[in-house]
């Protein structure tokens, strides 16, 4: 996982900090019905016409007009699609067509070849043209001078000059390949202008359509371009078609229903392979709900005897083992009292087949300082892609050098083996002779709240707590991600979450801040438009935040959703049923878990 996410980071841009964004959904020229945020859509056109993810300098440039007003959703695409970067691949490549075998594109063949954007050069598409089968069948082997002939042909409709022929022949003769002699008379300005229009609307079908044009269609859309009508104007008619929008995502409508109340301060959630929910409350009750709807609160005779539940500390996160089929083992992590000293621990429990009795087994980990009572983090998280991993997000326990001191355990993401609780191989320090050090995977961070795995990608992202400057969201890669308040006491006011020369956030709250705390991405076709969105718990700004981020880890754009709008929120995890589950933080046995699942979606 480690050597995956520093390789990506060569490639996201991630040097360039992130500006705090208000949660603003889709700007008014975007249909609201269908992307969650402006830069969703940018995404979107992005992938549609370049075919690729957005680089961090498009995504600002277009999500900020569309945001202003400056473009609606034609003029973005219309923008990508007049791009010296589509014109130099996809329009060549439907040009290429009539040079190489004096027709149009059909929808399969320049739905491979654009698929290979990014992939491969240009100059070794022309190659394929002229080495295969169907141009052998259609004009056998050629002399030098009968192919250039040909091509002149097919692309310009007319024999060569004698100027031009001695050219090209000459190049030929001299080991100049024949693709780049496609490419030099496909690419001419005379080819160029004599193609456009037919470029211009199939190159449109094939973004906002997926096939190339039919008949009628061709023949509507040349007349009108013609005619003096617009690239932008065809873009804006295509996009906004009954047949464009079935393939464009589906904000979803949003079902609400309590699964468990009458709870304080649930704090981790976990299903078990069977559909059963194990979770926790903070004051220290591990309890079960079973797939009969019957909520047990489990027996752990002494195995929560040295919890030390005040302040921020408590019971807190809960994460089900991978094999937990077979060794229906679960950790916690969870505050401890030996005498005056206190410590966050993770602890390793197993619980019966019925789900009435826990049974602490040992602890795995200890030693993260908890003195305080404050920032005690806590979360956990079996990386799918990383078997035999357990990362541990924890806080800074308010203490002011922690964060920057690798011999402590505070501030930090640990990757450590959940059996022995010793740092993985890989880490960045797995060869230093302090064993709290080689736990570590980064550091430098105030309160960890949250870790999730995006879909797809296999990125980790972390959400923690901020001063009051920034709440964060960070992928989860090696290094020192920047907190470092004023050592010996803890002056916080005004340090800014990520100093100079430190990993910057994808996101930032920017103030005022709202304290993310639980992280979860939205998987499955019913999510629509909300699918592969990062959704934050928040607790001071009592609402659910949804973020949008890219593959290559920018971020898209946030909007909120409407659940729980005005309550605290502790705690949101993914269900197997693919509904998202919510842990509300009121206190006082106000508390309920929720289940929210997506509708109107068709899969």
């Amino acid at each position: 996982m480690r050597r995956a996410l520093a390789v990506l980071a060569l490639f996201t841009g991630l040097l360039a900090l992130p500006t705090a964004m208000a949660p603003a959904g889709a700007a008014p020229g975007v249909p609201a019905d269908r992307f969650a945020t402006t830069g969703d859509f940018v995404q979107f056109a992005y992938e549609r016409v370049l075919g690729r993810q957005p680089d961090p300098g498009g995504l600002g440039s277009v999500r900020a007009d569309l945001d202003a007003g400056r473009l609606d959703a034609a003029g973005a695409l219309d923008r990508l699609a007049g791009s010296p970067e589509w014109d130099g691949y996809a329009g060549a490549t439907i040009r290429l067509y009539r040079s190489a075998f004096a027709r149009g594109a059909d929808t399969d063949g320049l739905r491979y070849w654009l698929a290979e954007r990014g992939r491969r050069s240009f100059a070794s598409v022309a190659a394929a043209f002229v080495a295969s089968p169907e141009y052998a069948a259609r004009y056998g082997a050629t002399t030098d001078d009968e192919f250039v002939r040909r091509l002149y042909l097919n692309t310009l409709g007319r024999q060569p000059d004698a100027g031009g022929l001695a050219y090209w022949v000459g190049r030929l003769r001299a080991g100049v390949p024949r693709g780049d002699v496609v490419i030099g008379i496909s690419e001419s300005s005379e080819h160029r202008s004599r193609r456009f229009i037919e470029v211009t609307v199939t190159g449109a079908y094939a973004a906002l359509l997926d096939r190339v044009p039919d008949p009628g269609g061709a023949q509507s859309w040349g007349a009108f371009l013609a005619q003096g009508g617009t690239r932008r104007a065809l873009l804006g008619q295509l996009f906004a078609s009954a047949e464009a929008r079935a393939r464009q995502p589906v904000v979803p409508g949003l079902a609400t229903s309590d699964l468990v109340t009458g709870l304080s301060i649930p704090w981790g959630l976990a299903f078990t392979p069977d559909g059963s929910l194990l979770f926790t409350e903070r004051a220290g009750v591990i309890s079960a709900r079973t797939t009969d709807g019957m909520v047990r609160r489990l027996a752990v005779g002494t195995g929560l005897a040295d919890l030390f539940a005040q302040g921020e500390g408590g019971l807190l996160d809960l994460v089900v083992d991978p094999g937990f089929a077979a060794n229906r083992t679960f950790y916690t992590c969870q505050g401890r009292q030996a005498g005056d000293v206190r410590d966050v621990v993770v602890v390793r429990w197993a619980v019966d087949a019925g789900y009435t009795t826990a049974t602490r087994q040992t602890v795995v980990l200890s030693g993260i300082p908890a003195g305080s009572g404050r920032h005690n983090g806590c979360r956990l998280l079996f990386p799918p892609a990383d078997p035999g991993s357990l990362l541990v997000a924890t806080g800074d326990a308010a203490i002011g050098g922690a964060p920057q001191d690798l011999g402590s355990l505070a501030g930090k993401v640990l990757r450590i083996d959940p059996v022995t609780g010793q740092g993985r191989p890989g880490n960045p320090f797995a060869s230093s002779p302090n064993a709290n050090t080689r736990r570590i995977f980064n550091y430098g961070h105030r309160n960890l709240q949250g870790l999730a795995i995006q879909p797809g990608t296999g990125l980790g992202y972390s959400a923690e707590h901020g001063s009051d400057v920034d709440d964060e969201v960070n992928i989860l890669l090696p290094g020192d991600f920047g907190w470092a308040p004023v050592p010996g006491g803890y002056a916080e006011a005004g340090v800014p979450m990520t100093r100079a020369g430190a990993v910057p956030a994808v996101w930032r709250s920017g103030r005022p801040t709202i304290a993310p705390s639980g992280a979860t991405f939205l998987t499955g076709c019913p999510w629509g438009a909300y699918r592969d969105h990062l959704v934050l718990g928040v607790l001071a700004g009592r609402q659910l935040r949804l973020l949008g981020i890219s593959d290559n880890a920018l971020l898209l754009g946030e909007t909120v959703l409407g659940p729980l709008a005005g309550t605290r929120v502790r705690t949101v995890l993914q269900g197997p049923d693919g509904a998202l589950y919510a842990a509300t933080s009121v206190g006082g046995g106000a508390d309920r878990i929720v289940r929210i699942a997506p509708t109107g979606v068709a899969c």
